[in-house]
């Protein structure tokens, strides 16, 4: 029986493997084949972000950008702005996610961060607020 590799170790060689300029597909296909195969598929999440957390100590930041609607080229330039300040990154990545039900604003992740300022969130706050008094 062979030994289980630790997530940390898997988010190194996948990270590393990144770096080195592997295509981002034959990546995902061997870290796919690798979880089925050891019946650890529950733990893609898990590895992802540990695979995120690994590029953003060396300088390559992944943010996730939800919002209700799509982003100028203004504000994310704005926003890589922000991050770069935030982490000294030299690479930022910005994945990008419409959701209609934020209402307005965005919300972005970026190594272990989250900066919410979407409308659904500040109703939400405003309806606890109003439910103490």
């Amino acid at each position: 029986m062979s030994k289980r590799v630790s997530r940390r170790i898997l988010a190194s060689v996948i990270g590393e493997e990144l770096l080195k300029g592997a295509p981002q597909s034959q990546v995902i296909k061997n870290l796919a084949a690798y979880l089925l195969e050891n019946n650890r598929t529950k733990e893609v999440d898990l590895i992802l972000a540990d695979v995120e957390s690994y590029l953003a100590k060396r300088g390559h930041v992944v943010a996730n950008l939800e919002s209700a609607f799509k982003p100028s080229e203004a504000s994310i330039t704005s926003m890589k702005s922000m991050i770069k300040r935030q982490t000294d990154a030299r690479h930022i990545t910005i994945k990008s996610k419409i959701m209609p039900s934020l209402i307005g604003g965005a919300r972005v992740n970026f190594a272990g961060l989250e900066l919410d300022n979407t409308v659904a969130r500040k109703l939400k706050m405003l309806t606890t607020i109003s439910g103490e008094f």
